[in-house]
């Protein structure tokens, strides 16, 4: 069975021309005629074939950079010892690994210590003829770059050799991989970069990647941050997470086609980023992949993603964002911080918008909520301060906390029917907010939810029982505006124990019994009744029409 051992490489001394060669028998009959421990004054040119190694299958001092092993005449093979006609070869940090029946030529001087070939500078090994190799599976350098060749499938992985590649390639400017590579006479084909294989090769200023790569590894060119470019060719499916993250100089990027997913943090913190151009295959956008994109100002999600990972464009300068009719998840926190977008279309295919969604998108001026939402997450439009209109549709029932947070240019907003309770500070000072209507299923409205809603000149609360109130519900809120409850509970907010009987002008809701039809008809009432401070306005009673009581018809 041949034998392997790990690979070393380094610039081997010159051999002396003048040594005289010598087989292995006469090897050992010089080294026997000496005393023992003595070594010859000449040095020979001892040839013979290896036929074994000294100690374990690993090569026994291979390990730390050396090679022993036995090297007899032709008619010695397997020997293993000086009685078998063997003699026992100390090689220093060898140049090139040797296999049981090679034939190799050793210039060294001879010691009588065992018979152990030996020069100062360790025994200069020179393989004459090589036997077929075997296939290596393991990590070698092959020119600047090393590799994980793997012999059962011919492939090699790029990767490095230290705790991290920084000090393997920090020399390094330009790399060229190569789309196959040679060792011990066998071709592998390079199909991937490892994990971690350029991280922190901060002096990198250019790569190519040959199309025989398939996959891109975790954290492959992790904090690159000279590297302005990179064309990743359509070979790759698949990129690991953190593969270029803080790559804080590359401008653009073309995600290829035949990817299905962008991994978390991906991208995270490439402040140069300004392109990007996501492959149609992709399907997922991971957490945080493009976080921090600070000068990422446009994206096009393509139709074939289903969902948006949390954070996933979190402080991007994105200006508009066109979410496609195929995402049905957009995760929490998702565009949070975008300061800088103005305008976001959410497709009918979401059903929840979650936590911090648009947390402190500071210039988003409105946004249309389709009637598929049935839940808005806490603080999901908390900060947005030019948010001047949202329409929440009838299909919503529930709205977390926050949601609505210092919004403070928000005029008005409409309150699902379907929401039973109004969560902590979810108006929190909205302080251009006139009117407020609370539907009639409300039973809590929670602490601050409408604090320093200093602009309200009117709340209307449809709820026959006075909600329950935490504390400084309407904190600063001007308690002498209308406040319109239904005409039959007036007294019980009036007397109520909290913070309802603090207004002093509670007022019956204007009431109507109109018949509302569609398709453009008319209206088909018989009897109408407005009231304007509890008291009947416009009246209306067959043909007969009355303003204050007074008939005008």
């Amino acid at each position: 069975m041949k034998k392997f051992f790990t690979f070393l490489t380094i610039t081997c001394t010159a051999m002396i021309a003048s040594a005289e060669q010598i087989t292995v028998n006469q090897a050992l009959q010089i080294a026997g005629q000496l005393a023992q421990g003595a070594t010859t004054t000449d040095e020979y040119e001892v040839v013979g074939y290896v036929t074994a190694f000294q100690g374990s299958d690993d090569g026994g001092w291979a390990k730390y950079g050396n090679q022993i092993f036995w090297i007899a005449d032709a008619s010695g093979s397997g020997a293993q010892s000086n009685a078998d006609g063997a003699l026992e070869v100390y090689q220093g940090v060898p140049t090139e690994m040797v296999y049981i029946g090679d034939k190799v030529s050793v210039k060294a001087t001879l010691t009588n210590y065992n018979g152990l070939l030996e020069t100062t500078k360790r025994g200069i090994v020179t393989i004459l003829e090589k036997v077929e190799r075997p296939a290596f599976s393991g990590k070698c350098k092959i020119g600047d770059l090393y590799y994980n060749v793997n012999a059962e499938n011919k492939t090699a992985e790029v990767t490095y050799e230290r705790s991290n590649s920084s000090s393997n390639y920090s020399g390094l400017t330009t790399i060229e991989i190569p789309a196959s590579v040679e060792y011990n006479a066998l071709t592998y084909n390079v199909t991937s970069i490892g994990d971690n294989a350029f991280d922190g090769c901060r002096s990198l200023t250019s790569i190519i990647i040959p199309n025989s790569v398939t996959s891109i590894g975790i954290s492959a060119f992790y904090n690159c941050y000279n590297l302005p470019s990179i064309t990743l060719p359509n070979s790759v499916t698949s990129i690991g997470r953190y593969a270029f993250n803080n790559c804080s100089s590359l401008s653009t990027i073309t995600i290829p086609d035949n990817v299905t997913g962008i991994e978390e943090h991906t991208f995270y913190y490439c402040t140069g980023l300004t392109s990007v151009t996501i492959g149609n295959r992709v399907t997922s956008i991971g957490s945080e992949a493009f976080s921090y994109c600070t000068n990422l100002t446009a994206v096009t999600i393509p139709n074939s993603v289903t969902s948006i990972g949390s954070h996933a464009f979190s402080h991007c300068g994105l200006i508009s964002v066109d979410i496609p009719n195929s995402v049905t998840n957009i995760g929490d926190c998702a565009f949070m911080y975008c300061s800088n977008m103005s305008t976001v279309t959410i497709p009918n295919s979401i059903t929840s918008i979650g936590h911090y969604t648009f947390e402190n998108c500071s210039n988003l001026t409105s946004i249309n909520i389709p009637n598929s939402v049935t839940s808005i997450g806490e603080s999901a439009f908390s900060g947005c301060s030019n948010l001047t209109f949202i329409e929440i549709p009838n299909s919503v029932t529930y709205i977390g906390q926050k949601a609505f947070y210092y919004c403070s240019k928000l005029t008005s907003v409409n309150i699902p029917n379907g929401i039973t309770e109004i969560r902590e500070q979810t108006f929190y000072h909205c302080t251009n907010l006139t009117s407020v209507i609370i539907p009639a299923n409300v039973t809590n409205i929670g602490k601050e939810a409408f604090l320093n809603c200093t602009g309200l000149t009117s709340i209307t609360c449809k709820a026959i029982n006075p909600p329950a109130l935490g504390i400084n519900v309407f904190h600063f809120v001007d308690t002498s505006i209308p406040l319109y409850v239904p005409q039959e509970s007036i007294e019980a907010y009036k007397t109520a124990t909290s913070y309802w009987s603090y207004f002093t002008n509670i007022l019956a809701i204007t009431q109507t019994d109109i018949e509302e039809t569609s398709n453009n008809q008319q209206f088909n009432a018989k009897d109408i009744k407005i009231f304007r401070n509890g008291k009947i306005l416009i009246e209306r009673n067959g043909n007969t029409y009355s303003i204050e009581g007074v008939q005008v018809r």
